[in-house]
């Protein structure tokens, strides 16, 4: 499935489990709801998506295991290792913006970054973490 699928799932999930616009709205009128759709042109890749997040500041954040991008609503920023300093690890996970503002992304081995301010800080392994990669994690369990 094209991440451009996933994306519209996603928006469309959201407006089902209660998205102020879909509660507002009539459900037999749905021609008011306009609907793009992403392709790898405008900056998308084919990959799963692993985790998404909206920031306070409306953007939709997207975790994939070739980076983490950032959608605007026009635009696809991307942020990898090869490309975003403080961004050891490109395989995303999990993210979660905290009460601060502070984007947390988890990684697939168990190391964690912060981004606040526009800048991204390694801040290690997740305490308690048993190493590898998570599904090896839960096997061990």
């Amino acid at each position: 499935m094209s991440l451009a699928r996933i994306l519209l799932a996603v928006f469309w999930a959201y407006g089902a489990a209660g998205g102020l616009a879909l509660r507002a709205a009539n459900v037999a009128d749905t021609s008011q709801f306009l609907f793009d759709v992403w392709q790898v042109g405008e900056g998308l890749e084919q990959n799963p998506v692993t985790s998404v997040v909206q920031s306070r500041d409306g953007y939709l954040w997207l975790g994939t295991y070739t980076g983490l991008f950032r959608f605007d609503g026009v635009r696809v920023k991307v942020f990898n290792s090869a490309t975003t300093p403080g961004l050891l690890n490109s395989r995303v996970t999990s993210l979660y913006e905290d009460l601060d503002g502070v984007l947390w992304i988890g990684h697939e081995n168990g190391e964690l970054t912060r981004l606040s301010g526009g800048e991204f800080r390694p801040m290690g392994r997740a305490r308690g973490w048993v190493g590898g990669a998570l599904v090896k994690g839960l096997m061990r369990l």
